[in-house]
């Protein structure tokens, strides 16, 4: 019988952080959404628990999915930061890109690359 899990300690240290990373990214997201009514915030919010939970399930798309929607994170601040760049720094910035970045550090790291690789479906 196949189990479902929303968490999987048995995942290498940095997948298992990867995906609690993206389930609280998820959650970030969900709030971003509330307050600024946006579907685009709500959609990404999905996204990022769909990645987490097939993360956590020991799915290729769902590694895939993190990795996207967290890449996607770290682009558009500094896509935006760069076409406003007379503006001024956002101060908040360097904040904004703190989770994206952990996560889409975990999600590159060798050994979770190599462990989604071979054991991944």
């Amino acid at each position: 019988m196949e189990t479902r899990r929303f968490t999987n300690p048995s995942l290498p240290t940095t997948l298992h952080a990867a995906s609690v990373l993206l389930y609280l990214s998820s959650a970030v997201a969900a709030v971003a959404a509330v307050f600024e009514r946006s579907f685009l915030a709500l959609f990404g919010a999905a996204l990022l628990l769909c990645g987490a939970y097939l993360t956590a399930n020991a799915r290729t798309i769902g590694w895939l999915l993190g990795l996207f929607v967290a890449s996607a994170q770290l682009f558009l601040p500094v896509l935006y930061l760069a076409t406003h760049l007379s503006e001024g720094v956002d101060t908040l910035l360097p904040i904004t890109l703190a989770l994206p970045a952990l996560t889409f550090a975990a999600l590159v790291h060798p050994e979770s690359r190599d462990y989604q690789r071979v054991w991944f479906n």
